[in-house]
């Protein structure tokens, strides 16, 4: 063997180690082997922060505010669960009622604008203090559900371009979500031709 091709095959030795030992320190290619990769909790908490605090007035009557979301994992159901601080102020009196609502809810990919939605949204507890009993019953059964149809669909993360390209590059995208111990494990499947079709630009 001469010394030029044990020259060239010893640096191809070393150049396919160098790139195995990149694809095991890097983990989108991590995720692109294994089509799965992780959203930690703490990822999720920050990007479900940044989308609150959430207003809506209601019959011109109340203004309602969901602030300060605690978000927390559920896999043994598959979902998350969140508390959110609860502020009504009433407009005609301008009182004031601080509380509290727990919601349970499922995710879901949305390919239009790859984002991470929420779906099948539940109110789990609700609590207003100081406001008289009649007002809290009444209000117990509808802000609840005002609530449920305010965040149903409600976007929790969106990826960016950055955050996908290489990923969509190689023809996969996002696809079944799972909620582990550990954050958001998403799949990654082949594109669908109703997302290539999104994605070309109009003529």
């Amino acid at each position: 063997m001469t010394p030029t091709i044990r020259f060239f095959r010893s640096s191809v030795a070393l150049l396919l180690c160098a790139i195995a030992l990149l694809a095991c320190a890097n983990p989108l290619v991590t995720s692109v082997t294994q089509r799965r990769f992780t959203l930690p909790e703490a990822q999720l908490q920050q990007a479900l922060a940044r989308r609150f605090p959430v207003e809506q007035r209601v019959a011109d009557l109340l203004d309602v505010r969901l602030s300060s979301p605690r978000l927390s994992l559920l896999p043994a159901s598959n979902r998350l669960g969140t508390e959110l601080a609860l502020n009504l102020a009433e407009r005609l009196r301008g009182t004031r009622y601080d509380g509290s609502v727990a919601l349970e809810y499922g995710l879901r990919f949305d390919s239009s604008d790859q984002s991470i939605r929420l779906a099948d949204v539940r109110v789990s507890r609700f609590s207003l203090g100081g406001m008289p009993a009649p007002y809290q019953e009444l209000l117990g059964r509808y802000v609840p559900r005002l609530a449920e149809r305010w965040l149903e669909g409600y976007v929790l993360h969106q990826f960016t371009e950055q955050d996908l390209g290489w990923v969509g590059s190689l023809g996969l995208e996002p696809a079944a979500l799972q909620v582990t111990s550990a954050g958001l494990s998403v799949a990654l499947q082949p594109k669908t031709e109703k997302t290539e079709r999104a994605e070309k630009p109009a003529k």
